[in-house]
């Protein structure tokens, strides 16, 4: 019954992936991290407090991404590869075809205030990625030097969140490609 830290992040991780910080119970919590209650509260304190944990692993592995696009030789397409790759997930993993924080960003209304918070600071680290890598793309020319980088940044992080909320739902791999393609070209375009 005993798992490591990191190991229990993962699989809250999961849960909230699948249920959102809402809908996931701590009987979900439970079962998916085989402890019992005390030992998750003494390891993280409540619900909130493993949901933290994991939002914090999990935006770090998006920045940690994002910073590698734009250190890569072609960032633009190291940043669509990574955009695309969850989308193409297969049926059972459908569920990670949306972002984590979006599909918690979903119930803003009922989330305590210090998720709240959160969500907000991992919305800002994937835009400064986001930010990050056009900036390369410009310095590589592969973006006009014109670019409002900032604005594209938002542009940018609107449509991920669009196309991964989309992902869950749409069935035909072949549309989530052209709305990707799509991005691709707009941001290119005359701004």
């Amino acid at each position: 019954m005993s798992n490591s830290r990191e190991q229990s992040i993962q699989q809250a991780m999961t849960v909230f992936w699948q249920k959102g910080y809402v809908g996931a119970g701590m009987r979900d919590i439970q079962t998916a991290l085989d402890k019992r209650p005390g030992s998750i509260y003494a390891a993280f304190g409540n619900k909130e407090g493993l949901y933290l944990a994991a939002l914090e692993v999990y935006t770090q592995g998006i920045a940690d991404r994002l910073i590698a696009c734009s250190h890569a030789a072609e960032p633009l397409d190291a940043l669509k590869e990574f955009l695309g790759t969850p989308l193409l997930q297969n049926d059972e993993d459908t569920y990670m075809r949306q972002c984590l924080i979006v599909k918690t960003q979903a119930d803003w209304l009922e989330l305590p205030e210090g998720i709240q918070n959160s969500l907000r600071k991992a919305l800002g680290n994937v835009r400064d990625g986001l930010i990050a890598v056009i900036e390369a793309a410009k310095a590589k020319q592969a973006l006009a030097e014109s670019l409002p980088t900032e604005q594209a940044a938002t542009w940018l992080q609107g449509q991920f969140i669009a196309l991964r909320t989309m992902a869950t739902t749409v069935d035909d791999a072949s549309s989530l490609s052209w709305m990707l393609d799509k991005m691709f070209s707009d941001l290119k375009k005359q701004w």
